[in-house]
C-alpha cells in the first residue's frame, strides 16, 4: 500500500473514533445547546434603534467606506459628506498614519 493511502485510511479511522467518542453519553458535552448570555445582551436595544430607522437609513448601515488617512482635504470632506448626508454604517481606515 502506498504511504498516502495508508495515511488517508489512518486519518479516516481516527476521525471516526473521535466522532464516536464525542457522541458517547460519558463524553463531556463539547457542543453548547444554549446561547451564551452575553450574545443577547444588547439585542433589545439594537432592535429598538433599527425600528426607528427609515428603509434608506437601514440600507446605509450596510455600507462600510474606505477612508484613506494619507489623502488630502478633499477626500476627508467627501467622507464627512457621506457620514452626514448618507449616514453610512462605518469606515475602514486604510494606509497612512492614525492622525
Amino acid at each position: 500500500m502506498k504511504l498516502s493511502l495508508r495515511l488517508f485510511i489512518f486519518c479516516t479511522a481516527f476521525l471516526g473514533l473521535i466522532g464516536f467518542a464525542t457522541r458517547s453519553s460519558n463524553a463531556p458535552n463539547l457542543i453548547r445547546e444554549s446561547e451564551p448570555p452575553f450574545l443577547g445582551a444588547g439585542k433589545k436595544w439594537v432592535d429598538s434603534l433599527m425600528q426607528k430607522l427609515t428603509p434608506e437609513q437601514r440600507m446605509a448601515q450596510l455600507f462600510m467606506v474606505a477612508a484613506y488617512s494619507n489623502k488630502g482635504k478633499e477626500h476627508q470632506d467627501e467622507i464627512t459628506r457621506l457620514i452626514k448626508n448618507q449616514q453610512i454604517g462605518g469606515l475602514i481606515f486604510m494606509q497612512g498614519g492614525p492622525l
